[in-house]
């Protein structure tokens, strides 16, 4: 299977403040998606989202690059949306990270990664679905349910995983150690 260039179908970026800086969400469009309804769809599914991020997460911006293009232009009217999930995010769980995993129809993998859950480790670093809090849930059923957003690198729907996968950043641990 011959690679392709990042730049291959349109992308929107959803970018994050977390208590250890800036992160962003790659999501993939169709090429007939407009701004207007990428920020629509898109914002809602990241509100489903915030009842289960840490109260010190936000969702602030989004971008979007054209096909073939790597220049991000901002997409005017998101608004912020903050983490409602009670808690603050603190020590370790700074640097973890959950990803929604999919493969294409023509066998390209792929990921929507995710930060601030509030939820307790995973002994096997999986995130079942009878462990979902009811925010993961309505989030990851919304983002299968768009056809024309979280596709994959090759531009086509992919089939995505019943799970999470929780992971945590080697370079954001190396910046919790003293």
């Amino acid at each position: 299977m011959a690679a392709l260039p990042q730049s291959n179908t349109k992308r929107y970026f959803v970018t994050w403040g977390t208590p250890l800086g800036p992160h962003t969400t790659t999501i993939r469009a169709t090429a007939a998606t407009t701004d207007a309804d990428a920020l629509a769809n898109i914002h809602a599914d990241y509100v489903l989202l915030a009842p289960g991020l840490a109260t010190n997460v936000t969702l602030d911006a989004l971008a979007v690059a054209a096909i073939n293009s790597d220049v991000r232009n901002p997409v005017a009217g998101w608004t912020q949306i903050v983490g409602t999930g009670g808690t603050t995010l603190t020590g370790q769980f700074q640097a973890r990270s959950f990803s929604a995993r999919f493969r294409s129809t023509l066998g390209h993998k792929g990921k929507i990664l995710t930060w601030g859950l509030v939820v307790a480790a995973q002994a096997d670093f999986e995130l079942a679905p009878a462990s979902f809090p009811a925010s993961v849930a309505a989030w990851l059923a919304s983002i299968i349910s768009r056809a024309n957003y979280y596709i994959a690198i090759d531009g086509t729907k992919p089939v995505f995983h019943p799970n999470l996968l929780e992971d945590y950043n080697d370079h954001w641990v190396k910046a919790l150690r003293p």
